[in-house]
């Protein structure tokens, strides 16, 4: 099922993307641009039908290894914060970064998915498409990077949900 959601946020993103600026960020960036009748053609679910693999990759890189992970012994020692005692440094620090583990895996993992899909896309647009701009290329990538950190901050969402029902779920046990 998440593999499925993963491939309907990239698709979405490149849908919307079709349906509003990316024709006139094209034109305007790309010489030697044709046609854009495949880009007005594309339907929503035959995207994600084409987006399934992607949707895959996406779970295996950031759904899947956030949902793995577990506290180790060195974590809960750890984890006590007192805000009374607190400097300010250690309020900002937990405040940015005092998620859970299985937060910060996937936040680092959508940030380096997020930097590696626009970098890459950036350089292999504009070095290989004749007629590509550096602003242009740029431009694809941000489609690409943003469709991660959709898939990123979806799958956070989704995780997060399941806990919220295992502690009702324990809740409720104790109040029985």
């Amino acid at each position: 099922m998440c593999i499925t959601l993963g491939a309907a946020i990239y698709a979405l993103t490149l849908y919307i993307a079709y349906q509003t600026y990316l024709p006139a960020y094209l034109v305007t960036h790309f010489e030697g641009l044709k046609t854009f009748e495949t880009m007005y053609a594309s339907q929503m679910p035959l995207l994600v039908l084409y987006f399934l693999p992607v949707g895959w990759a996406a779970y295996s890189f950031l759904f899947s290894p956030s949902l793995g992970t577990h506290r180790n012994l060195g974590d809960i020692v750890s984890e006590p914060f007192n805000p009374a005692t607190a400097t300010l440094g250690q309020t900002l620090l937990w405040n940015v970064w005092g998620w859970e583990k299985k937060t910060k895996v996937l936040v680092a993992r959508t940030v380096a998915l997020v930097l590696a899909a626009g970098y890459q896309t950036t350089i292999k647009t504009w070095l290989t498409i004749e007629g590509a701009e550096p602003w242009g290329a740029a431009g694809w990538a941000g489609v690409w990077a943003s469709a991660a950190l959709a898939t990123g901050a979806v799958f956070g969402w989704v995780g997060s949900a399941g806990e919220s029902v295992e502690e009702v779920e324990k809740e409720s046990l104790y109040l029985e």
